[in-house]
């Protein structure tokens, strides 16, 4: 199927309208979302859009145990939803990070700028725990709880990437 045919296939309004069930409702909003997501142009997401994907990619390559050819936890489908969720955090003027999984079944977002300044943020169950290097003798570490913070980045982790990125 050719990108232009794609472009013309509309979800279709009955397909599951006659299904009464939860699973009708779901199949119905992951046809809306898979439709809106191939149509959509990659440059009105920018680097967060990629960025989502990535997630994914990530997740189905590490999802089994010792995905690293060692006793890494494989990563769950609760670190994507944390990573997604951090995702719509992130102020797009932020450059992009790049993404790592962990051993302990995690995603973590790195940004990297000259050899010795990184910033590594990991979202988990409810926290987001970053360390920063900024140089020799500047250091930055933490654990922040994500309760307060839904709708907007922690004001730590805003102001490091503002100031050193």
């Amino acid at each position: 199927m050719s990108f232009s045919t794609l472009l013309e296939i509309k979800p279709a309004s009955n397909t599951l309208e006659k299904g009464v069930g939860e699973d009708s409702r779901q199949l119905r909003k992951t046809e809306e979302e898979v439709f809106h997501h191939a149509t959509q142009p990659i440059t009105s997401g920018g680097w967060k859009r990629l960025l989502a994907d990535e997630v994914f990619e990530i997740y189905s390559e590490c999802s089994e145990s010792g995905w690293d050819g060692y006793d890494a936890s494989p990563l769950s489908e609760d670190s994507v939803l944390h990573a997604r969720s951090f995702i719509d955090l992130i102020p797009v003027w932020i450059p992009r990070p790049d993404l790592t999984p962990s051993p302990d079944g995690w995603l973590s977002f790195e940004w990297r700028l000259f050899p010795n300044r990184i910033l590594s943020v990991t979202p988990e169950n409810g926290v987001v725990i970053y360390a920063a290097v900024l140089g020799p003798q500047n250091l930055h570490y933490g654990r922040i709880s994500l309760e307060e913070y839904r709708e907007r980045l922690p004001p730590q982790i805003a102001e490091l990437l503002s100031e050193y990125f």
